[in-house]
């Protein structure tokens, strides 16, 4: 209960051992519903009957399938019908079964995001002003240049290369 990921172990049967607090509600399922002993394809059907889930559980059952069968650790994305995007990694177990581990990473993937549209600005900005553009970094290197720069000097982009500080120029 102290781990900020959802858990849970299945046994080769297909069946709940246990999980913790941060699993149920991650996916928002019921803990009466999910308890130790039911099938995984029940939980996936809980979480269609939730809403929670974005396919049926059919679907996600083909879906996880593979996975699950899989002799190796494996991970992939899933995204909820609200939106969230889960990181789910299974892991088998020696006696048959695996664990899983489920990690909401909606704010990471929405940063990320964020991040690259901000570069595709930075970087439309810089095509296009009409000046020519250096900047270094507070160790003196070479960070940005812009083609405008390398237009007005008659360079090419070998001859200022970014990471070279300005005694290399």
């Amino acid at each position: 209960e102290n781990m900020s990921h959802g858990l849970c172990m299945f046994d080769a049967d297909e069946r709940m051992i246990i999980c913790n607090r941060n699993y149920i509600d991650l996916f928002r399922l019921d803990a009466k519903v999910v308890k130790p002993g039911i099938r995984y394809f029940d939980i996936l059907q809980h979480s269609v009957d939730v809403g929670v889930a974005s396919q049926s559980a059919e679907e996600l059952h083909a879906i996880r399938k593979p996975y699950i069968d899989g002799a190796r650790p494996s991970a992939y994305e899933e995204v909820l019908s609200d939106g969230r995007i889960i990181v789910i990694s299974h892991r088998p177990i020696a006696v048959g079964g695996w664990v899983s581990i489920y990690e909401d990473v909606t704010e990471q993937r929405r940063a990320e995001a964020e991040l690259k549209e901000q570069h595709r600005r930075f970087d439309a900005a810089l095509a296009n002003m009409s000046q020519g553009l250096l900047m270094y970094s507070a160790e003196g290197r070479l960070i940005v240049r812009n083609q405008r720069f390398l237009d007005l000097c008659n360079a090419k982009a070998a001859d200022f290369t970014l990471g070279m500080t300005h005694r290399q120029m």
